[in-house]
């Protein structure tokens, strides 16, 4: 297959401060998710933080559109309880890529938040604020509402 975007991915590992940095985008293919879910776990191994107390960052701006077998492959690694962490930190695009990054938390899950800007997204996963177990939308063109305060998102209005 003729791949214009061939997939890439980084994950590096800041043990003092418990993060695992994801960069990732491109098209990928089953083989580039299973090595990806190789690498992760061993990532995981180099922790020093008790099991799902670790933060991750995954920067998915570069991702472009994927089949439905590569975002179920990638839904299944991010609802896995052991790689689970303490909290989640997306960069999405302004594409339709976003809507797929969406899905792939469980929808029940708390402590996942979505950004257009890494360090504010970095600055999320730092902080001990009360609405870091909510989960957050903070990017240009946010689905934001008047009620959107009820229901634990924030994000500026698009009107």
């Amino acid at each position: 297959m003729n791949r214009a975007m061939p997939a890439t991915f980084t994950i590096a590992v800041d043990a003092p401060r418990h993060l695992i940095a994801i960069t990732m985008s491109g098209f990928f293919l089953s083989e580039d998710v299973e090595a990806y879910a190789i690498a992760l776990r061993k990532a995981h191994g180099l922790l020093t933080c008790p099991p799902n107390q670790h933060l991750t960052l995954a920067d998915t701006v570069g991702m472009r559109i994927q089949t439905r077998e590569v975002i179920e492959a990638f839904a299944r690694q991010v609802r896995d309880p052991v790689l689970r962490s303490r909290r989640l930190a997306f960069v999405v695009g302004t594409s339709l890529a976003r809507q797929q990054v969406r899905r792939l938390p469980d929808p029940e899950r708390e402590g996942v938040g979505y950004f257009d800007d890494r360090s504010a997204a970095e600055e999320w996963l730092m902080q001990d604020a009360v609405s870091a177990d909510r989960t957050v939308f903070r990017y240009r063109h946010a689905p934001a509402s008047p009620t959107s305060g009820g229901h634990g998102c924030t994000g500026r209005s698009a009107a």
